[in-house]
C-alpha cells in the first residue's frame, strides 16, 4: 500500500523539485538535500522517489523559510540515516507541513526523526513511515507537531511525543511511551512490544487528554522488571481492545496495571491470560467513571479494581469474567463491592454452580444453585458471600478447583 497526499501540477506548487536521478549516488543526493533544506529563500520542496542517504550522525536543521516538505510517496521517498550518538534528524523551528516520507534508520543511539524543540501550532506530519534496523530504547518518530495523521513505525520505542492531534498510528516492536503527553489520540494499532523494551518500566499511553479507538495484540508475554501500565494519567480512555489470549501482562518485581490514575474509561475489552505483579489491576487510583468493561478469561494476581485516590463507579453495564485455574482449597476470589449486580459461578467441570445476585451492601442472594453452594463461608461448599472487603467466591470443596465466573454490574 502506497499512501500519498494527492499532488497535481507539481512544478507549479513547489519552489524546488528535488530529484534523486540528478545525483550519482544516494549519499551525494542526501548531502545535496541537506544543503537545500538548511538554505534560506525557499518556501516549499517536492522530493521525488529515491533514496537520500544523510550518512552517519548527520542532522538537518530545516530553515525557517520552509512551510512544506513533500515526498512523492511514503513507501519510496526514503531518507536514510545512521546514528551512533543522540540525533535530531529533521529539526524544525517554524510552522511546517511534512508529508509522504520514509525514514530508514540504522541506530545505535537515540534519535527523533521529525522534531520541534517546542510544540508549534499549525505544524503537520502526514503519511510518515519510520523503520529502524534494531530497537533502541529512546527513539521517536514525531515530536511536537500540532497534527499527526497516518504514521507507521517499526522498532521505534516511542512513536509520538508532545503532539496535539494524533490520528492513525500503526506501531510494531514498540517500547515505553507509545504516545506521551498528547491531547487527542484516535485510531491506534499496536502489534507487538519489542523484546528489548521489556526489562524496564513501561507506560504505553501517558498524560494524554483523550485516547480513543486503541487495538493491541500480543504474540508473546510482556514481562520483566519495572512497572507495566497501559494507560496512565489520561483524562478519557474509550474503546480499547486488548487481545493476548494465552499471553501475560506482567511485572516480576513491581505493579502491573491496565488503567492507572485515569479520570474516565469506557468500552474496555481485555483478553489476556493474566495480569501479574506486586499489585495487579484493571483500574487503580482513578477518580471518576469506569463503564462497559469485559474481562475475557483474564486472571489478576490481586483485586482488579482498587482505588486509593478516590472512588470508582460503573456508570453503565460492566461485565467481569474469569477462569481461575486450580484455585486451592480455601482460596478465594474477591469481586468488587459497593455495586449492585448479578452473576454466575461454576466450580470444576460443572460440579457445583450458582446463579446469584448481590446488593451494594454486599448481600448475596442465591437464585438457583446446586447442592453444595451457600452464601456463607462454610466448609465443604462453593461459598459466595459478603467478605467485608468485597463479594467473595471461595473454594471450600476440599481440593483445588477451576472456578469460572461472570459478574454483571448495573
Amino acid at each position: 500500500m502506497t499512501l500519498t497526499t494527492p499532488i497535481d501540477n507539481v512544478e507549479v506548487q513547489y519552489d524546488i523539485i528535488f530529484d534523486r536521478a540528478n545525483y550519482a549516488s544516494d549519499t551525494a543526493a542526501g548531502t545535496a538535500l541537506k544543503t537545500v533544506l538548511e538554505a534560506s529563500g525557499n518556501n516549499s520542496i517536492f522530493i521525488r522517489n529515491g533514496t537520500y542517504d544523510l550518512g552517519t550522525d548527520t542532522g538537518v536543521t530545516v530553515n525557517a523559510d520552509f512551510s512544506r516538505i513533500t515526498g512523492e510517496s511514503m513507501e519510496d521517498t526514503v531518507i536514510k540515516f545512521t546514528n551512533t550518538a543522540v540525533l535530531d534528524l529533521l529539526a524544525f523551528t517554524s510552522n511546517c507541513t511534512v508529508e509522504n516520507l520514509y525514514f530508514d534508520a540504522t541506530p545505535s543511539a537515540d534519535f527523533d526523526a521529525l522534531v520541534y524543540a517546542t510544540q508549534v501550532d499549525g505544524s503537520i506530519a502526514r503519511n510518515i513511515k519510520v523503520v529502524a534496523s534494531s530497537f533502541v530504547s529512546s527513539t521517536t518518530a514525531v515530536v511536537g507537531f500540532d497534527v499527526v495523521d497516518t504514521v507507521f513505525t517499526d522498532n521505534v520505542a516511542s512513536p509520538i511525543r508532545f503532539c496535539i492531534n494524533v490520528n492513525n498510528l500503526y506501531a510494531d516492536n514498540y517500547g515505553d511511551d507509545v504516545c506521551l503527553t498528547c491531547r487527542n489520540i484516535n485510531n491506534v494499532y499496536l502489534k507487538d512490544m519489542a523484546s528489548g523494551a521489556q526489562n524496564s518500566s513501561i507506560t504505553l499511553f501517558s498524560s494524554c487528554n483523550i485516547v480513543n479507538n486503541i487495538y493491541m495484540t500480543f504474540s508473546a508475554d510482556v514481562s520483566g522488571t519495572g512497572t507495566k501500565v497501559m494507560f496512565n494519567g489520561c483524562e478519557v480512555v474509550n474503546n480499547v481492545h486488548v487481545i493476548g489470549g494465552s499471553y501475560s501482562w506482567e511485572s516480576t518485581n513491581s505493579y502491573a496495571r491496565i488503567l492507572s490514575s485515569c479520570d474516565c474509561a469506557s468500552n474496555i475489552y481485555i483478553d489476556l491470560n493474566d495480569v501479574t505483579g506486586t499489585s495487579a489491576g484493571l483500574l487503580s487510583n482513578s477518580t471518576n467513571a469506569l463503564s462497559n468493561v469485559e474481562l475475557e478469561d483474564t486472571t489478576f494476581s490481586s483485586d482488579p479494581i482498587t482505588s486509593s485516590g478516590g472512588g470508582y463507579f460503573s456508570t453503565g453495564l460492566m461485565t467481569r469474567s474469569e477462569a481461575r485455574n486450580n484455585l486451592a482449597d480455601d482460596g478465594e476470589i474477591l469481586v468488587d463491592t459497593g455495586e449492585n449486580g448479578w452473576g454466575f459461578a461454576q466450580a470444576g467441570s460443572n460440579e457445583e454452580y450458582a446463579l446469584f445476585s448481590f446488593s451494594n451492601a454486599g448481600v448475596v442472594t442465591l437464585i438457583q444453585n446446586s447442592a453444595n453452594v451457600v452464601n456463607t463461608d462454610t466448609d465443604g461448599n462453593l461459598c459466595i458471600y459478603d467478605a467485608g472487603s468485597g463479594i467473595a467466591i471461595k473454594n471450600r470443596l476440599g481440593s483445588a478447583k477451576t472456578i469460572r465466573y461472570q459478574v454483571h454490574y448495573s
